[in-house]
């Protein structure tokens, strides 16, 4: 049983939109983002569509590459507007992920909107993310040209550029950090197509969004409860790079699971403390051992959700890192209403936040004699998370080593009413430091320091928000690099797999 096989088999039901499921740079966790091989997978997965980052190279060609270099896809230096097509399309963007992909390079926009133009996907929706805003016009006379007729998005967080896009034509997505009445009225008076906010400010305007003249869209859902969320607020559409739990998640609301439907499977988060365990961990020395792992005994609980019997089968499954894993329990049988829990062993982790593990329960059922057998494959991040308690005295929170020779590097917290104060206290020699903190899905950023709004209901909310505080500046031992993070948990950069973002709780009083 393997992730690729997340959502209804052989026998079921394909389920449909809205919300539309669009793969967030393809298939990111199973082929190289933004790829024709990563698009192809998604699209053969039985995505609604595509969502990739778009800039222009040296020699005019409109390309689909998320960051200014290839330095962390192709280990090449050097920014991609600076070079023309022969030198970019010779670079290799597939190997450094899987050999496997070797031979994949960046794409042009007319290869993507020609891969998915094809029969087969011709229903296929699109959002371009513009990365560079002198890029519209051209854009537009690329779309308008195409005899495909796509459904396609131009997304941007810049007003100017999208009204731009807008009066040529163009259907635009604004993406935006808070739903306030001047963005509605903003939205409203330049017929933007779409806005895309953080899924908790939609929760929260659910009854007023109803009857918005624009389409409403969250970008970058990875959780289940995320995506059930969505389906519940009626969310027009939503990006993933989780796409296979993201189809399971809509099936699994179109089943009738409920008014107020809960993921069948629940696992306590793997607390990382940060600290060294004496002895160290899988052979390494105490001074070598990486900062993001441990031991840990958790909490598993698998239910059925339906007013049907079902069987289920458990597995567990490493991406990144290394880990050992207890026993899970062997296949069983769950009648209506049904659960059971189980304690799970795992060990282990790596340098990097990102490539948690997961609990994968394959659920199947068969609703009379005669019937087709279904199945529904669902999983669950075994999330490493870090906890931090804050309060109004000052606190210092260590950075992880990402390395063994990475120096100590910190920032410094403190609670003032209703926001949070952040700091940068040891920038460990980055050049040009600055500090970034993402805090209930709004990132913030500043010089040596920022305030960040805490929620209304921080001081109640079960398990606290999600919190992950930053360093990024360049790396003095390589000029010209990209730039270098350090950071406090997963969540940064939003950028690739970096992990579940830690948790900020209100400290006892």
């Amino acid at each position: 049983m393997t992730l690729g096989e997340l959502g209804i088999g052989e026998g079921g039901r394909a389920v449909s939109g809205p919300p539309w499921i669009l793969g967030q740079r393809g298939v990111p966790r199973s082929a190289p983002e933004n790829t024709l091989a990563g698009f192809r997978a998604g699209l053969e997965l039985g995505l609604d569509g595509l969502a990739y980052d778009l800039r222009a190279n040296a020699t005019g060609e409109r390309i689909v590459l998320a960051d200014a270099s290839l330095e962390r896809t192709a280990g090449m230096p050097g920014l991609a507007r600076s070079m023309g097509w022969a030198e970019l399309a010779g670079f290799d963007v597939g190997a450094s992920f899987h050999r496997k992909f070797a031979g994949q390079r960046v794409p042009r926009l007319e290869e993507v909107l020609a891969l998915a133009s094809q029969p087969i996907h011709v229903r296929a929706q699109h959002v371009i993310l513009l990365r560079e805003d002198d890029l519209v016009e051209a854009l537009a006379s690329e779309l308008h040209q195409s005899a495909a007729k796509l459904s396609v998005r131009v997304a941007s967080p810049r007003q100017n550029t999208l009204a731009r896009a807008s009066a040529l034509g163009l259907s635009a997505l604004w993406i935006v950090d808070r739903i306030t009445p001047r963005v509605l009225e903003i939205a409203r008076q330049e017929r933007f197509a779409a806005l895309a906010a953080p899924l908790n400010q939609w929760r929260d305007a659910a009854q007023e969004s109803v009857s918005l003249p624009f389409e409403r869209w969250a970008l970058a859902l990875e959780s289940p409860e995320e995506m059930l969320l969505a389906c519940q607020v009626g969310l027009h559409a939503f990006t993933t790079k989780e796409p296979e739990r993201a189809m399971a998640a809509r099936a699994m609301f179109a089943l009738g699971a409920g008014s107020d439907p809960r993921w069948p499977l629940e696992v306590d988060a793997l607390d990382v403390a940060c600290s060294e365990p004496a002895g160290g961990f899988a052979g390494q020395a105490p001074g070598q051992m990486p900062d993001w792992t441990g031991r840990w005994n958790v909490r598993a609980r698998a239910s059925n959700p339906w007013p049907f019997a079902v069987r289920a089968q458990f597995s567990v499954q490493t991406r990144r890192g290394t880990f050992q894993v207890g026993a899970v329990p062997v296949a069983r049988a769950l009648e209506v209403g049904e659960s059971i829990e189980f304690d799970l062993f795992l060990g282990g982790g790596s340098w990097s936040p990102g490539g948690d593990p997961r609990l994968v329960v394959e659920l199947s059922w068969q609703k009379g004699p005669g019937r087709p057998a279904e199945r529904l494959c669902m999983d669950h991040e075994l999330a490493r998370v870090r906890r931090t308690r804050v309060a109004g005295a000052p606190l210092r929170l260590s950075l992880l080593r990402e390395s063994a020779s990475d120096p100590p590097a910190s920032v410094i917290l403190a609670r003032s009413k209703d926001e949070l104060l952040v700091s940068i206290e040891n920038d460990a020699g980055l050049l040009a430091a600055r500090l970034v903190v993402l805090l209930d899905g709004v990132e913030y950023w500043g010089a040596r320091g920022l305030r960040a709004g805490l929620p209304a209901d921080f001081a109640s909310r079960p398990g606290g928000v999600p919190f992950v505080a930053g360093i990024v500046g360049g790396d003095p031992q390589r000029p010209g690099a990209p730039p270098r993070w350090r950071r406090s948990a997963g969540g940064l950069p939003r950028d690739g797999d970096s992990g579940a973002p830690g948790r900020l709780e209100p400290a006892p009083l």
